[in-house]
């Protein structure tokens, strides 16, 4: 896939689809365009931006769209934290300590597909923290950082419901699940968080051989033909997955000694951490004693961010980097070009998904289309793939899984049960296109992320870029993922 048109700035690509949203939602509501929720009943109504209303809600809303944009206090305060530690070099000597002089490149590109799907354990932290760190991860086995980027990212997003142990998003779907099956008086299945388990956890394997033949036979050569870093020294496409003949620095005594001290200050913190959780009177428990509803769990990116933080000083202190507050500071600041970035591109990007929100195109387009795929008369697995590319399509139109699947299941939960289909089948064809799609949708909160985060290495390169680094992942995942499903359907 080559481009060949002149591209501009993500920025500009942002705000062009803001426009274009207008234009569609004054079009539409133009001919009356609406539909029924078929949750409450509500009406949908398809609300022109380029109405005098829309023209005065914008207005009114442009600090409040910007500043409630949902990822931008957590990366922003995620990146002082992790500036540290890579600005007083504890990133890098930890890398080098663990890879060795001869660090096996398969196994850190397995290792990093593998922590992208495990962080989805924790909600979205894995966003702020993995994907700078696989870059350097990358750099140090002499891979391309952007190679480390874009594999962490698919990780992440495009594999976003294969995990091995329950994540956030498990209990949110069963629940709505039940409920439209409630409503619809269908009391002969039960849904449950660990409904999807087993399939979720037999994908993990499965995916991350994906994501790696994609990665070693695609992504890598096309990231090593488009660098160009200087120094530092790209392998060949015959020996990208070879040891590096070079190998990693060794350590020098005086760093390895600061690595085992902030070793054992970062064991003191996470045992403070858990008398502070499972003490009677901790402060990090509830008010009522609880664990779930807790300082803990409500402050669980804060003290993290903490905790990288504080060994980043430790280690900065201690090899000789660190001799004063200013010297911390100045570490704080270590993203602050790209952070400058972030703040500007998420502007537009914020503008567009207010735009898209106020507008009600996304819900409307997804209530709508579904008679589509109801009218289908061809057999229940032909059916279910095309339910899973229905959702895989809208994913590029609405970002939240939770706000999806609340408008989806109560359509499409009654209609499977109907034809004999159990729900948590249903559920589970949702989350394959839900998240498969997931990397390239604009209104994808981490997207900016991830555009800034690789033009740290390649200034020129933009949205339609990464669209050419993700299409060939999106459409292997997808194809193992509806295999996987076919094979489980008939097996049931």
């Amino acid at each position: 896939m080559k481009i060949r048109t002149r591209l501009r700035h993500p920025a500009t690509l942002f705000f062009s689809l803001s426009f274009v949203i207008a234009i569609l939602s004054w079009i539409a509501n133009s001919y009356g365009a609406s539909a029924i929720n078929p949750h409450d009943g509500s009406d949908i109504i398809v609300q022109s931006m380029l109405s005098a209303e829309g023209a005065r809600w914008m207005l009114r809303n442009v600090f409040v769209n910007f500043s409630s944009f949902r990822p931008l206090g957590l990366v922003l305060i995620g990146l002082l934290g992790l500036g540290i530690t890579m600005h007083s070099g504890f990133v890098d000597a930890l890398f080098r300590k663990l890879l060795g002089k001869n660090p096996n490149r398969s196994l850190v590109i397995i290792c990093v597909i593998v922590a992208g799907m495990l962080a989805n354990i924790i909600g979205d932290v894995g966003y702020i923290f993995l994907l700078p760190i696989s870059a350097k991860m990358f750099h140090t086995v002499k891979l391309p950082p952007i190679a480390g980027v874009i594999t962490s990212y698919v990780s992440l997003a495009c594999a976003y419901s294969a995990n091995i142990m329950l994540a956030t998003m498990d209990p949110i779907l069963a629940n709505t699940t039940m409920q439209a099956l409630a409503q619809a008086n269908i009391i002969s299945y039960t849904v449950t968080p660990l409904s999807n388990y087993f399939f979720m956890a037999v994908s993990v394997p499965v995916l991350t051989v994906v994501i790696y033949i994609t990665t070693v036979k695609y992504l890598i050569p096309q990231c090593t033909t488009r660098n160009k870093l200087g120094s530092i020294t790209l392998p060949s496409q015959g020996d990208m997955l070879s040891n590096s003949e070079k190998g990693s620095a060794s350590l020098a005594t005086y760093e390895s000694r600061a690595l085992r001290i902030t070793g054992v200050v970062a064991a003191l913190y996470i045992f403070v951490l858990c008398l502070a959780t499972f003490l009677p009177n901790g402060f990090l428990r509830g008010v009522d004693g609880s664990i779930l509803r807790s300082p803990l769990i409500q402050s669980a990116l804060f003290l993290i961010i903490f905790g990288l933080g504080l060994c980043g000083i430790v280690y900065g202190f201690t090899v000789g980097h660190y001799h004063n507050d200013r010297d911390i500071l100045q570490g704080m600041g270590y993203y602050g070009q790209l952070i400058s970035q972030y703040v500007v591109l998420i502007f537009f990007a914020s503008m567009m998904i207010a735009v898209m929100t106020y507008t009600q195109l996304g819900e409307y387009l997804t209530v709508s289309s579904a008679d589509w795929i109801e009218g289908f008369k061809l057999g229940t697995i032909p059916t279910l793939f095309m339910f899973v590319l229905y959702v895989a399509i809208i994913n590029l139109l609405m970002g939240s899984a939770s706000v999806k699947w609340a408008l989806m299941a109560y359509i499409f939960i009654p209609y499977f049960a109907n034809r004999g289909l159990d729900p948590a089948l249903v559920q589970c064809a949702y989350r394959i296109g839900d998240s498969a799609t997931n990397g390239i949708t604009p209104f994808f909160y981490y997207l900016p992320l991830v555009i800034v985060l690789v033009r740290q290495y390649q200034p020129t390169i933009t949205t339609i870029h990464i669209i050419n680094y993700l299409w060939r992942y999106i459409l292997a995942i997808l194809a193992v993922w509806l295999l996987m499903l076919g094979v489980w359907v008939i097996c049931m």
